[in-house]
């Protein structure tokens, strides 16, 4: 898996990216609810 400082980036990098498929790895790495992110 990734680390605590990858993992703060991906957070970061989530919400300027608009591939969902990133996204979607991205909620799952930082167990966040893809329901959360995209409205």
């Amino acid at each position: 898996m990734v680390g605590g400082e990858e993992i703060k980036t991906l957070q970061a990098r989530q919400f300027y990216t608009t591939d969902r498929e990133y996204g979607e790895r991205v909620a799952i790495a930082s167990g966040l609810s893809m329901d959360g992110i995209y409205a």
